[in-house]
């Protein structure tokens, strides 16, 4: 029998050879902070230490027999209290998964040492294809870091020139609980990455900390492929950085998006030595550079605190940007809250609500800013001169007293009612300013109701980067033309992601809550992101293997999903 021309024996040959890999090679290894039972590491009860998986030799590619190598998963039990060292990599299609098990935690009162005075719960240098994943409910946490205590900054985990890996699931906390607002240094990271490719850091919850992801691209290289993504992150001065000071260092193809972040007042100073930031991406010193940088479908929200410098800031050699879909709230006592701080580049659909004493987007001459909504904020849209290589169109502004800038030399601002910045400048000639009718922006719903005014007046866009999903996932246009603002209105629907109904419009990819789109599969055979295999997706996985673009390793994982499940 033949399926799509592949026999059925040809199934389940391949099949067979993932089996036989599999009773060959991968192991499951149990640790816990001591040695407990028969110390075989064959489970919770008899388990090998963590001094026992710190040791190098306890490590190996390739795969041996009683050593931690590719392929294999190493499950972590109870409360650990010792730092965890990762001394060794997998292999494509054969990571190593450090795993905690339900309930157990990493937990020490603060986790400092060797780097730089701080040494990470979790240390990996110079290894690749490795899955940090939480499980369920896994916990990085340090107990006595932060105001009125120890005063340090803790570090959960230290990544150094590790690539083809992910962290994922993990609650990380309490790196430094800052309750002063007296000057106070502070200090505490919770995950510091230092170069590497193809990396991605998803679905974590991270609070109380100084700064919660850094990812630092390296002097002289290149960090690629780089996706960060479904994170909640909250109580921090920095949410998310990508950046480097040294010279000549490069990032390319890096996605931020689907991140919540909010508050950050809890780093306010008397002396203004902490600038909040929800997403910072910079490339300042001689020869770096950032390219394909995409920022989207980020909620950042809540109170900001006084000092901040936007809740999205770009600066420096940051090439061609796109921010989309991004839904940027102030809903603190303070006011102050710049939406968007960026060195040029494409804004497209994104929503501001209560910048009322500050800007929704300040950028830099040769921005293209489009199909934003701007819900009781003063001043839309700031624009560094010269103005004229800048262009905005088709927006909407709803506040009392709408006023635009621009900012010369000396960065002093000039400011324009909208009929002057049309006259002058040439500039949001189809912009509207009127209620946008949102669905309840007081208790956080942001989607437009019937009859808003924002509904198919926006300017039909490319779908290049995605910008045909809207924040929901649901397709762009769904009417006669594109909606103003971060979530497109279907017709008496009502639809939302995430109430727990894939409905009309919402696809997997947009909307994983309701249709389930961010698969747990780790391969790419799951096509619909239903995180299972099925046997028509198997099969066109095995003639994606037969054409050369999958390696036998991605298939032999595959094979797995599709027997075992994801």
């Amino acid at each position: 029998m033949r399926i799509k021309g592949l026999t059925v024996s040809t199934i389940f040959l391949v099949a067979g050879l993932f089996v036989f890999i599999e009773n060959i090679s991968a192991a499951d290894v149990y640790i816990s902070q001591t040695a407990s039972g028969s110390d075989n590491g064959a489970g919770c009860i008899d388990a090998h230490s963590i001094a026992w998986l710190n040791t190098a030799g306890n490590w190996a590619n390739p795969k041996q027999t009683g050593k931690i190598g590719p392929g294999d998963t190493v499950h972590l039990c109870g409360t650990i209290s010792t730092s965890l060292f990762i001394r060794g990599s997998g292999s494509s299609g054969s990571p190593i998964t450090i795993l905690f098990e339900p309930g157990a935690k990493l937990s020490a009162p603060t986790w400092t040492g060797a780097w730089y005075g701080v040494e990470g719960a979790v240390q990996a240098t110079n290894v690749n294809y490795i899955v940090l994943d939480g499980g369920t409910n896994g916990v990085i946490e340090a107990t006595d870091s932060g105001t009125d205590l120890q005063q340090v900054g803790s570090m959960g985990i230290m990544f150094s020139h590790v690539s083809d890996s992910e962290i994922r699931n993990l609650n990380i906390r309490n790196m430094y609980v800052r309750t002063s607002t007296e000057g106070e240094d502070g200090g505490g990271t919770a995950m510091y990455i230092n170069a590497g490719s193809n990396n991605s850091i998803h679905d974590n919850h991270i609070t109380e900390t100084q700064t919660a992801i850094v990812y630092v691209y390296p002097q002289g290289g290149s960090s690629d492929n780089i996706a960060i993504y479904n994170n909640t992150i909250s109580r921090m001065n920095w949410g998310i950085i990508l950046g480097e000071s040294n010279n000549d260092a490069k990032a390319d193809n890096v996605s931020i998006y689907s991140n919540d972040i909010s508050d950050m007042y809890n780093w306010d100073d008397p002396n203004d030595n902490f600038h909040h930031d929800g997403i910072y991406a910079y490339a300042e010193a001689d020869g770096d550079v950032v390219t394909n940088l995409r920022v989207f479908g980020n909620y950042i929200h809540g109170d900001m605190g006084l000092h901040v410098t936007a809740m999205i800031f770009t600066s420096g050699n940051v090439i061609d940007p796109i921010y989309f879909d991004n839904v940027l709230v102030n809903t603190g006592p303070h006011g102050i809250s710049n939406g968007l701080l960026c060195a040029g580049g494409r804004i497209y659909h994104n929503t501001f609500v209560d910048h009322y004493t500050s800007m929704g987007i300040d950028a830099w001459s040769g921005s293209d800013i489009r199909n934003n909504l701007f819900y009781n904020t003063s001043v839309p849209v700031a624009i560094h001169q010269p103005v004229g290589s800048a262009y905005s169109d088709h927006n909407l502004f709803f506040s009392g007293n709408v006023q635009m800038v621009t900012f010369d030399s000396t960065g002093t601002g000039h400011f324009y009612s909208l009929s002057e910045w049309r006259s002058d400048f040439g500039l949001d000639q189809h912009s509207i300013t009127d209620d946008p009718l949102l669905m309840d922006p007081i208790d956080g719903n942001y989607r437009l109701q019937a009859g808003s005014p924002a509904i198919d007046i926006g300017e039909s866009l490319s779908c290049t980067d995605g910008l045909c999903l809207d924040k929901d996932g649901i397709t762009r246009p769904q009417d006669s033309g594109w909606d103003i603002g971060a979530y497109e209105y279907i017709s008496g629907t009502g639809t939302v992601c995430g109430d727990g109904t894939c409905e009309s419009g919402e696809t997997p990819a947009g909307c994983p809550a309701d249709c389930g789109g961010t698969s747990s599969c780790t391969t790419g055979a799951d096509n619909d992101g239903d995180s299972a295999v099925s046997t028509d997706e198997l099969i066109d996985y095995i003639s994606e293997w037969k054409s050369g673009s999958v390696s036998i390793s991605d298939l032999i994982a595959a094979i797995a999903e599709w027997k075992d499940g994801c």
